[in-house]
């Protein structure tokens, strides 16, 4: 029970690929699961019964049928895939799994998806789509009217043209959705609704984003040998600032191979990247879109304290200990090994890296984003527009497609509210990735507070890219929103437009 409760207070908050000639589908005989990953016992207590238990269960049921015969119809999923990113954790693991393999997520994954198919008499099956070709079949496909796929899972860097170009339906308009259930994400829902609108949204049904979910790692020898002080401490009673991580990373650069010139081979306080910029501004506070009283878009970076954030944030990546991993072009496999060979103070991540470095030597702790003073009341952490997906419904799923979709997505999420997302969080996170039990309580504080600036999202006038790329612009933040805010808000009304169209 207590630790359902904690999960639905971290999800609540939270909570919220060319065509492959063959479908991978779950209906694989899955063979015999093994010893590690078999289903703990019964939690019924010594003198209680089994209904006893059954009627304690604090699960909150969806408002749909627990079983429904749709005479083996298929529940087709469509997603990306980019070559080298299913290797390291970093894309759609969360949609189907053809068996047992031990690794707690791909096992939660079969599980829940068998449950659901008997329950609904129904195939899940998910098509791979390369990344740079799913953006244009799903306009072709809302162009045509074919509705291939009941749900689709588009990286969040092509929802403005897949928006404009009306390829996605309001998840409002889906029968048996109810988006103010816990398994839906209503932090997500707040940044990125639109008047009454929803696009996208993230659900239980999907680690993907939660794998996009920045935060930072510090090598704890490294930390030790250079006196800081409890990072888990201050980070605990909120004062986790920008001011205590620059002071931490002063100091630390080391020459390792003695060569008296500092590159790629040596050991730097901060291992960072581009997207350092936009993840800063976010856990600063710092909105490049809000909105107005009628819930549209509407452009609003460029106060006193935006371009004051954006100087601190340049000035800390223009810093010698910050190791920019862009600037050298490093590979992510390279970049994470830089950091799991122990030549790295602090590492910038998204969380999929706490999966990717399960086997490196360096002995991490896990912290969130700093503040940037402690005046904020809390961490806020960016979901990295790049690599990270939301659950969107293609446009010309309609009628009884519709309608079998809202149902199934519905069942989907529910379950993986305390089937999927307790495997990923607690079991892989926190039990099996984490080294210590002081980053177990650091992933809540990670995972509470997200943003979903949809200035960031949707790249309104080039500003996404622009920030991400702040420390190649050369110019002021007061500079840049001077010259782009007409194009901005050009997109910005073109794109208010076209959702108040779709909602009249």
């Amino acid at each position: 029970m207590k630790k359902v409760l904690s999960l639905l207070l971290v999800f609540a908050v939270l909570s919220g690929v060319m065509l492959v000639a063959v479908s991978c589908g779950t209906t694989t005989d899955p063979g015999t699961k093994p010893d590690e990953t078999k289903q703990p016992e019964s939690d019924t207590a010594p003198g209680k019964t089994e209904t006893d238990a059954e009627t304690e269960d604090p699960r909150i049921k969806p408002d749909i049928p627990e079983t429904y015969d749709f005479h083996g119809e298929v529940y087709r999923v469509g997603g990306w895939s980019i070559p080298g990113w299913d290797e390291m954790a970093r894309g759609i693991r969360d949609v189907v799994s053809e068996g047992y393999n031990a690794d707690v997520v791909n096992d939660a994954v079969y599980e829940r998806n068998t449950a659901i198919q008997d329950n609904y008499q129904i195939v899940i099956e998910f098509d791979h789509v390369p990344y740079v070709e799913f953006r244009d079949k799903l306009i072709r496909d809302a162009q045509v009217g074919d509705a291939e796929w009941n749900v689709v899972y588009p990286l969040m860097n092509t929802f403005g043209g897949l928006v404009l170009n009306n390829a996605l339906s309001n998840i409002r308009y889906a029968p048996h959705v109810d988006l103010s259930k816990p398994w839906y994400d209503q932090s997500c829902l707040d940044y990125l609704a639109v008047s009454d609108a929803v696009f996208a949204v993230s659900t239980a049904a999907s680690i993907n984003d939660k794998d996009g979910t920045a935060a930072l790692a510090f090598d704890k020898v490294a930390a030790q040998d250079n006196d800081l002080p409890d990072l888990y401490e201050i980070t605990s009673r909120g004062d986790w600032t920008i001011e205590i991580l620059d002071q931490c990373c002063r100091g630390v650069l080391a020459d390792l191979n003695g060569d008296q010139v500092f590159d790629e081979h040596d050991f730097y306080g901060f291992l960072g990247k581009h997207d350092v910029a936009p993840s800063f501004k976010d856990g600063f506070e710092s909105m490049i879109i809000t909105k107005d009283s009628d819930g549209m878009y509407e452009f609003t970076l460029g106060s006193e304290y935006d371009i004051e954030v954006s100087e601190v944030i340049l000035e800390f990546m223009s810093e010698d200990y910050f190791f920019n991993q862009h600037l050298y072009n490093m590979p992510d496999p390279d970049f994470t090994q830089k950091f799991g060979a122990g030549e790295g103070l602090f590492f910038w991540m998204r969380m999929d890296e706490v999966t990717n470095l399960r086997a490196a030597e360096t002995d991490f702790g896990i912290l969130p984003i700093p503040k940037y003073d402690d005046s904020q009341d809390y961490y806020h952490s960016y979901v990295s527009k790049n690599t990270s997906s939301l659950l969107s419904i293609p446009f010309a799923v309609t009628d009884e497609k519709l309608e079998f979709t809202g149902m199934i997505l519905e069942a989907l999420s529910a379950d993986s509210l305390y089937t999927l997302q307790p495997a990923y969080i607690d079991q892989a996170l926190k039990t099996k990735y984490a080294r210590d039990e002081e980053s177990r309580e650091m992933i809540p504080l990670v995972m509470a507070h997200r943003v979903w600036d949809p200035g960031m999202v949707y790249g309104f006038g080039g500003i996404s890219d622009t920030y991400l790329y702040l420390y190649n612009q050369h110019r002021s933040l007061a500079t840049i929103v001077a010259e782009m805010t007409n194009a901005i808000n050009r997109d910005i009304e073109k794109f208010n437009l076209t959702v108040q169209t779709s909602l009249d």
